[in-house]
This record gives structure tokens, C-alpha cells and sequence, in this order.
């Protein structure tokens, strides 16, 4: 099992916490503040007070040793990038950085960070992307042009395979699965031979252009 540590609890890194502990993942969570701490501790498997910009403090926890360490510092640049390069230089193999701005992102990925994030500003672009396309249930933007979303299958796409719409070789895309609503289900990787229902939500994958054309299908 992969060890995660989140360091900074305020709303993103709180819900980082809990979210990867609800998955069955090792979570050490991390604050200066102590009823910050306290409030997550209950729901993860270890919660610590300490100021995590001393590189001492980390090793002491334990840091050194995850796999995964999530950074949130809320407005503090100098806070993130420290403890993002002290992590580097402890060799942390996956560092997520939450940026305040696109120089703070250039420079925490040259320091090491190997993935940055700005929450605000997705969740942002998700919700505009959801006020523009009615059947866009969730969207999720990946690197290299590609994006993850959920549809509602529009009239032309209901009662028909996937087979008969093939939608591998008409757009480029896959469907990962098809949530059911009658009955309640999930079905992962679905067979070809299965037919689409106005109460599906399907759950395609691929180039955001090839998305865009079965949304619009």
C-alpha cells in the first residue's frame, strides 16, 4: 500500500486527507495548527503538529519515508516551495504542489514538484465547461490534450451499442464505464454488445476533440 502525507489542512488539503484515507490509503495529515490536526485525526491513520519548512521536522515524521506528499500551504509561496525542495532532496518520489500562480508553478516543477495544481482555478474551468455543454456531467482535464467526462448520451446515441457506435474509431474516444441509474450500477469496461439508455451516464476518455464530437453527436 502507497503512504501518503498531506501537509497543510485547510479546505483542499482536509478533503485531500480524508478523501485518500476513505480510499483505504496510509495517511499521515500535517499542520502548524492543532485544531487543525485534531479535527482530521479521527479519519486518518496519523495526524501531526509540526512546522513542516524545517527539514528536521519531516525526516522526524516519518515524511521522508512516503511515497506521495501532497503540499498545501494556502498563501504562503515561500512555505511551499520550501518544503517542496526539502522534499525533493529527501527524495520523495511524487510531490503534489498546490501553486498560487503560473511562476510559482514554474518554479516549484523546476525544484522537483512532479505535479502542480490550482484548485480554484479548476474547479473554475469544470464548472464552465459543465455551464457550456448541458450532457457534461464532470470534466477533468489531463496532460496532453486529453480529458476524462462524464455524458448523458445524447437522443442520437440512446438504444444503440456500443458496437453500433464505436466510438474508438467515429471520435477517438473510449468508454471507461457506464454508470447505470436503472438499476443502480456501474459497469466497468463495458462489452460491445452493450445498449446505451437514456438513464446511462457514460464515462469516456480521450482527446478533447474527440470528446467534444460524441458530446455534440
Amino acid at each position: 500500500m502507497k503512504k501518503h502525507a498531506v501537509i497543510g489542512l485547510g479546505k483542499f488539503g482536509m478533503t485531500m486527507a480524508l478523501e485518500l484515507s476513505r480510499l483505504g490509503r496510509y495517511v499521515i495529515a500535517i499542520d502548524g495548527d492543532p485544531d487543525r490536526a485534531k479535527a482530521v485525526q479521527p479519519e486518518v491513520d496519523k495526524a501531526m503538529v509540526s512546522d513542516a519548512t524545517q527539514r528536521d521536522n519531516l525526516v522526524a515524521m516519518g515524511v521522508d519515508k512516503m511515497d506521495v506528499v501532497v503540499v498545501s500551504l494556502g498563501g504562503s509561496m515561500d512555505a511551499v516551495t520550501r518544503v517542496v525542495l526539502h522534499l525533493t532532496r529527501l527524495g520523495v518520489p511524487q510531490i503534489v504542489a498546490k501553486a498560487l500562480d503560473e511562476d510559482h508553478a514554474e518554479i516549484l516543477r523546476r525544484i522537483g514538484a512532479t505535479h502542480v495544481v490550482f484548485p480554484e482555478q479548476e474547479r473554475a474551468f469544470q464548472l464552465a465547461r459543465r455551464l457550456c455543454s448541458e450532457n457534461v456531467l464532470y470534466y477533468l482535464s489531463l496532460p496532453s490534450g486529453f480529458s476524462l467526462v462524464e455524458l448523458a448520451p445524447s437522443k442520437r446515441i440512446v438504444g444503440r451499442s456500443l458496437a453500433e457506435l464505436d466510438p474508438g474509431k467515429r471520435y477517438g474516444v473510449q468508454v471507461l464505464a457506464v454508470k447505470e441509474l436503472v438499476p443502480e450500477r456501474t459497469v466497468i469496461s463495458p462489452g460491445a454488445d452493450h445498449k446505451v439508455k437514456d438513464s446511462d451516464i457514460l464515462v469516456v476518455i480521450g482527446p478533447e476533440e474527440g470528446v467534444k464530437r460524441m458530446r455534440e453527436a
